[in-house]
C-alpha cells in the first residue's frame, strides 16, 4: 500500500475511493482492453510501453497492466510516468513495483506534459520505435 501521508497524494487517495472514480476507471479500462485486443504486441518476449500522462499515484495504471497481463503473456513492461508532482511520481513508482507481477522499467518524467523539456521529450520518444504496444491516455 502507499504511504498517503504526504500532502499531495492524500487528497488523490480520497478520490480513488470515490464511486466516480470506479466509474471512470472501468470505463477506461474497456477502452484499453479493447484497444489492447485489437492491437497486441508482436510477441511475449518484445517488452511493451505504455505512456501515462497525469499518473496520479499509479492506481489506474496498475490496473491497466493487470488487464494486459490478463490477454497477453507479458514478459516485462516499460512504464513512463509523466507527472507534475514529484510526490506522486514517487507514490506511482512504488506502488507500480510492489502491485504488477512482472519486470518493470519505470521511467519518472516530472513535468506538466506543456512544460516538458526537449530532453524529457527525447525519454520518451526513444520508446516510440519500437511501437509494440503503446498507450497513451489523458484522465481528468
Amino acid at each position: 500500500m502507499i504511504d498517503q501521508s504526504g500532502s499531495e497524494t492524500n487528497p488523490y487517495g480520497v478520490w480513488t475511493q470515490t464511486d466516480l472514480y470506479a466509474a471512470q476507471m472501468a470505463g477506461t479500462l474497456k477502452a484499453i482492453t479493447s484497444f489492447a485486443k485489437r492491437i497486441p504486441p508482436p510477441s511475449s518476449s518484445t517488452c511493451p510501453t505504455i505512456i501515462d500522462i497525469g499518473s496520479g499515484n499509479g492506481i489506474l495504471l496498475v490496473e491497466i497492466v493487470k488487464q494486459l497481463l490478463a490477454i497477453y503473456p507479458l514478459d516485462s513492461i516499460h512504464l513512463i510516468s509523466i507527472e507534475q508532482s514529484l510526490e506522486m511520481l514517487a507514490a506511482a513508482q512504488k506502488y507500480c513495483q510492489e502491485s504488477i507481477s512482472i519486470p518493470i522499467v519505470f521511467t519518472p518524467i516530472c513535468s506538466k506534459i506543456q512544460e516538458i523539456t526537449t530532453q524529457q521529450l527525447a525519454e520518451v520518444e526513444q520508446y516510440y520505435p519500437n511501437r509494440s504496444l503503446i498507450i497513451e491516455f489523458w484522465i481528468f
